[in-house]
């Protein structure tokens, strides 16, 4: 860097310190002697009150004046006319710390004026900032904010009363804004909301146990309310917008206003938790939120505090008390219940009744007919859920019915005036009144009923869509369907529906899954478009194979345990008959998958496919394993638990193997190798059980050993006429296998333990059948070279 730059900006720099920041400096400094003379005055008693505060205001009185007509007579200076002059703005800004101090003690410290006289002279002093803010610049905008937030702290030799703080707090805020707005100063709005809301927290912190929540609730509502009046008409896409991104902040002080008034209502929410939901809290939370609902219908631009509203009210519902008891007949009875329903109620009721009546009027229809239809439900459904009322749940069917009638009567005003309401609140209200159905049905008939209940509305839902085609209706039945699937999964009282003693064969498994199996795959033909992708009609059928899977699963369980209930224990007839159940599952699933399924629908399959594995390794390894000890498999040969427990899973996983394999899919391996193995191990325990019919450890015989090698022999034969019957290698590779088993069996086994006939047979038989089996390859040989 060049000496002459170097002196250009040591000057630059020189200039600044001398001309600015000094003058700056010295003002503070001046405000604070101010300050601290007053302070000193007090605590040395050198004056009265009452001339230790007209001292001071005079003094402020003289700075603040002062400082005006400096800059008044400098503009008549020719030579100073373009330059920065920041020494006017000092002197009146030490005078207003002055002020500020000599009124707020006047008022809290000596009770020297009333209420109403101290508000009129802060109020004079912070309007008299703001207006010699437009023409003495932002720094000292800056300065009159900061003074008159820190000057309560500067002053406190205790602690002043909420009712004297927060209305002055507000008095500076509401000056500093209103000149902040006027001329764009982003820095000044964005430290005049900051400090405002920092004093709620310091002043908590600093008397947690000893506040009044009136004046702390009313500053809240009033600077939520405040920020959003003075900070309006920075971003124009809320005013004109009709989507939800148009509430997206447009600018800072939009984004800093939204900030604002989340944190308020959240302090105010904190309230009445601290505050152990009193009346009171309530109703400061209640008139905020009627406060913000008013300013949403006058003007499209505070949506936002609305939706903010929305939220506070579902948390003041959510952190309700949950009540004890579960009869409906001392419901008014119990206060905890009581504040509970009341609390619901009076929020998420209220909010919903007054979006229905002013939708005609507002812009997003679309939001806030999602909100005024999901809010309620929810709310039924959250108290429902921590009242735990039992079997009475008729005070929550009949709100459900209630609920339901009052979205109908929406439907009928938006069907009537199809120019005041969009065709998106007409679909939206129909959706919510079904849900209210459903749900009545539900909280009438218990359990079980409410999966029947979602999948009745999923159903509904359809038949709307197949009427209106409005997309918004198939993300409803999507959600309905993910809560039916998780009820499924993370619902463990199912298995004490009905009592936990003997259930009947006809119970409430038929309804519960079955019934609902079969209205989510009517929902599925309902929702059916083009796409063969759809994801809402995959999930459909996924969800009604796996309802309709529980439904077996379950009703063999009741029908075929030891008890015939949920909770029994199992039989090796059922272990067997489970797993014929989950194997043809897995059958059809894949079949049902080489049709075009979505991942969800695979997902299933997968996890049917393990559970048939489970299925044999316990039932075949464990229950019904004639090798292993003594079990009662049945008196018949073939037509017994063997048959099912492993020919019948065989032969599913044989035709999965197929599909596999016409598919291109790498499956078709694993699918073909536990085909195999079931069925010889089937043939295998089916040779055990003719001579051992009730298992056991029994010694082996000639003749036994003999049929194992026959039986084995066999179905190799079976095997390699099958693969050369549909020309597939595979399917011979495994016969050949089959038959390599059989003849090192012959040659390694039954030529040192077989005994006479039983070992020329064995020899005789493996001879004639591998001589048949050299003939049948020469054969497809001279076929395939013909071809």
């Amino acid at each position: 860097m060049s000496k002459e730059k170097i002196d250009e900006t040591y000057t630059e720099f020189e200039t600044s310190i001398s001309t600015k920041w000094l003058l700056w400096l010295g003002a503070i400094t001046m405000a604070f002697g101010a300050i601290f003379l007053v302070k000193y005055s007090i605590e040395a008693g050198v004056f009265p009150p009452i001339i230790r505060v007209l001292i001071g205001t005079a003094i402020g009185i003289a700075m603040t004046i002062g400082g005006e007509c400096v800059r008044r007579k400098r503009l008549n200076i020719e030579w100073l006319m373009d330059k920065p002059d920041y020494l006017p703005s000092a002197i009146s800004a030490a005078g207003l710390f002055t002020l500020f101090a000599s009124i707020f003690s006047a008022y809290a410290l000596y009770e020297l004026i009333p209420m109403l006289a101290a508000y009129m002279g802060l109020a004079i002093v912070a309007f008299s900032a703001s207006y010699l803010a437009q023409y003495q610049g932002r720094f000292f905008a800056q300065l009159g904010l900061i003074g008159g937030m820190i000057i309560p702290a500067l002053l406190s030799s205790g602690s002043f009363e909420e009712w004297a703080l927060f209305p002055y707090l507000m008095l500076v805020i509401v000056s500093s804004l209103w000149v902040a707005q006027k001329f764009d100063w982003t820095d000044i709005t964005i430290s005049a909301l900051g400090i405002g809301l920092f004093w709620v927290i310091v002043w908590i912190i600093y008397n947690p146990f000893d506040y009044n929540i009136i004046p702390i609730s009313l500053y809240i509502i009033t600077l939520g309310a405040v920020s959003s009046y003075l900070l309006r008409g920075k971003s124009p896409s809320r005013q004109f917008g009709v989507s939800t991104y148009s509430l997206i902040p447009g600018h800072l002080v939009t984004l800093v206003s939204d900030v604002v008034i989340f944190s308020c209502f959240a302090m105010l929410v904190a309230f009445v938790k601290m505050d152990s939901h009193s009346i009171i809290s309530l109703l400061f939370l209640a008139t905020a939120v009627a406060m913000q609902a008013l300013a949403m219908r006058k003007s499209q631009e505070f949506d936002m505090g609305f939706i903010a509203a929305v939220l506070a009210s579902c948390i003041a519902i959510i952190t309700s008390k949950t009540p004890t008891f579960a009869d409906v007949s001392i419901l008014i009875s119990s206060a905890e219940a009581g504040e509970l329903i009341l609390v619901a109620l009076s929020f998420a009721g209220s909010i919903s009744i007054y979006i229905a009546c002013s939708l005609s009027k507002l812009l997003r229809q679309k939001l806030w007919a999602m909100i005024g239809v999901l809010l309620p439900i929810l709310a039924l459904i959250y108290t429902y859920w921590r009242v735990s009322l039992g079997s009475d749940n008729f005070a929550f069917a009949v709100a459900a019915i209630i609920m339901a009638i009052s979205m109908f009567a929406v439907v009928l005003q938006a069907k009537n005036n199809p120019e005041r309401f969009r065709k998106t609140v007409l679909v939206t209200y129909l959706s919510g009144a079904t849900m209210a159905l459903s749900l009545a049905i539900a909280f009438a008939l218990q359990d079980a009923w409410l999966t029947f209940a979602l999948a009745l509305q999923v159903a509904a839902l359809g038949h709307i869509w197949k009427k209106l085609q409005f997309p918004a209706l198939r993300f409803f039945a999507y959600g309905l369907t993910v809560v039916v699937i998780l009820r499924l999964i993370f619902n463990p009282a199912i298995f004490g529906y009905g009592g936990v003693d003997n259930l009947s064969i006809i119970n409430w498994l038929w309804y519960g899954y079955g019934l609902t199996a079969v209205l989510f795959a009517y929902a599925a033909t309902l929702f059916k478009t083009e796409n063969p992708t759809s994801k809402l009609v995959n999930a459909l059928k996924a969800t009604a194979a796996l309802l309709l899977i529980a439904f077996t699963t379950l009703e063999i369980h009741v029908i075929f345990s030891e008890t015939g209930s949920l909770l029994s224990d199992p039989t090796a007839f059922e272990a067997a008959i489970q797993t014929v159940n989950w194997s043809i599952a897995t059958g059809i699933l894949y079949w049902m998958e080489s049709k075009g399924a979505s991942t969800l629908f695979i997902s299933l399959r997968k996890l049917m496919t393990v559970l048939s594995v489970i299925g044999l390794i316990v039932g075949g390894a464990w229950m019904n394993n004639i090798f292993m000890g003594r079990v009662d498999v049945g008196p018949m040969a073939i037509f017994n638990l063997q048959l099912m427990q492993f020919l019948i899973p065989g032969l599913v996983y044989a035709y999965k193997a197929k599909l596999a394999k016409e598919l291109g899919k790498g499956s078709e391996t694993l699918y073909a190798t536990l085909a195999f193995g079931l069925i010889w191990y089937w043939i295998t325990a089916e040779v055990r059980h003719a001579f051992h019919p009730t298992g056991g450890s029994a010694l082996t015989s000639n003749w036994e050993w003999y049929s194992y090698s026959a039986a084995w022999l066999a179905y190799a034969l079976i095997i390699l006429m099958a693969g050369m019957k549909t020309t597939s290698r595979t399917i011979r590779k495994a016969g050949l296998g089959m038959l390599a088993v059989v003849i090192l069996k012959v040659f390694l086994f039954d030529m040192n333990h077989l005994e006479g006939i039983a070992r020329a047979l064995s020899f005789m038989g493996l001879g004639a059948t591998m001589i048949g089996i050299g003939y049948l390859y020469q054969r497809m040989m001279m076929s395939q070279r013909k071809e």
